[in-house]
């Protein structure tokens, strides 16, 4: 079989699933037969952004089934249950896309899944694995856990070891802000976070410690209050006017570095750090995102901690020491995908992840 269906975004608000040809792996790749995605708010945001130049596949996460791989890949075998993320909805390479049968992957951001785990699940961790580490282990450069203890695992590059205690998460009941949550209390440090009251029960499973709901005006002084101003550091999820400036109030005494996943630049303070990350920079390859007129060129630090760190991921996944989020397993395959995406885009999913089969056979074995 040479040919595939994928879901191709050619209009504003409009895909389609149409056949092309089954993508071939260059040296540094894995070919993935795919079995489930996980449906991100970039997707939708790709899918009702300016028409494309080109048709272009969308999706970021999925999982499934090494069937090819490349003559530079060592880490990997034909057979391996696996998970990836990718940059979907790219004019640069329109074919890269997870909501497809088959992908051509980079290795380094594949992830093997253990055998008692279901695709499905598997399939709503790798971008909020990836973009939290990306955002902790290298941006606040907070030390791996300390328990896994493997020394094939590299820390992650910094000037100087990180002194932080303690952690702002705004947005800890999103699915990178519940991992973040995660991965910032097996490094040890106190987590503060703002969520909707509705998340309450989910960061408090995640660990955090101090909990306090933005849709509930009340709080934000109590969060004020426990802060006294002095945080250090913010992870902003949301990444609004709005949640700019919570963050920025509790670090305003000491300053420090705020962690945004958006281009606007919502804070002024000299005292504190603004560093906006884009996950898609650990690809090793560059990606246009049309409609914001953002250009992501190629981040060789980023790729570099993307390698160290996926060793990392894969011991915290196989060790249960992180926990996937709730998902709503839906019907349609490829064909179903868009109505995914236009309840993301409406606002009405929350706390969970839409995730789609790709084929049938994608319940978990026993280990």
């Amino acid at each position: 079989m040479s040919s595939q269906l994928a879901l191709y975004h050619h209009e504003c608000g409009t895909a389609e699933v149409r056949e092309c040809k089954i993508p071939e792996p260059a040296s540094s790749e894995v070919l993935v037969k795919v079995a489930a995605v996980a449906l991100s708010p970039i997707d939708w945001k790709i899918l009702y952004g300016s028409k494309p130049s080109v048709p272009t596949i969308l999706g970021c996460d999925f999982a499934g089934t090494v069937t090819c791989v490349g003559d530079a890949v060592t880490k990997l075998e034909i057979g391996e249950r696996v998970i990836g993320f990718v940059a979907g909805g790219n004019p640069l390479r329109p074919t890269d896309g997870a909501f497809a049968q088959y992908i051509a992957a980079p290795a380094h951001m594949i992830l093997r899944l253990p055998d008692n785990m279901f695709f499905e699940d598997g399939a709503s961790l790798p971008s909020p694995l990836f973009v939290g580490g990306l955002s902790l282990y290298k941006c606040l450069s907070i030390p791996y856990p300390p328990f896994l203890g493997d020394k094939a695992i590299k820390e992650p590059l910094a000037p100087n070891e990180s002194k932080l205690k303690e952690v702002l998460i705004y947005g800890g009941g999103t699915a990178t802000g519940s991992m973040q949550i995660q991965l910032a209390k097996l490094s040890g440090l106190t987590v503060y976070t703002v969520c909707s009251e509705e998340s309450i029960e989910l960061v408090k499973r995640c660990g955090a410690d101090y909990v306090f709901y933005h849709d509930d005006p009340t709080t934000l002084p109590l969060l004020r209050s426990a802060t006294q101003g002095k945080i250090e550091a913010s992870v902003d999820c949301i990444a609004t006017e709005y949640s700019a400036a919570i963050c920025a109030t509790n670090m305003e005494i000491s300053g420090g570095k705020y962690i945004s996943f958006t281009a606007q630049n919502w804070i002024n303070d000299p005292r504190i750090t603004v560093v906006r990350i884009f996950g898609f920079t650990m690809m090793n390859r560059e990606f246009l995102f049309e409609s914001k007129g953002i250009r992501a060129d190629i981040n060789h630090d980023d790729v570099n901690f993307a390698v160290n760190f996926s060793p990392l991921a894969e011991q915290l996944i196989t060790t249960g020491a992180i926990k996937h989020g709730a998902i709503e397993v839906r019907p349609g395959g490829l064909n179903g995908i868009c109505s995914g995406l236009d309840d993301l885009k409406s606002g009405i999913v929350h706390r969970k992840r839409i995730v789609y089969r790709i084929e049938q056979n994608t319940s978990g074995q026993s280990s």
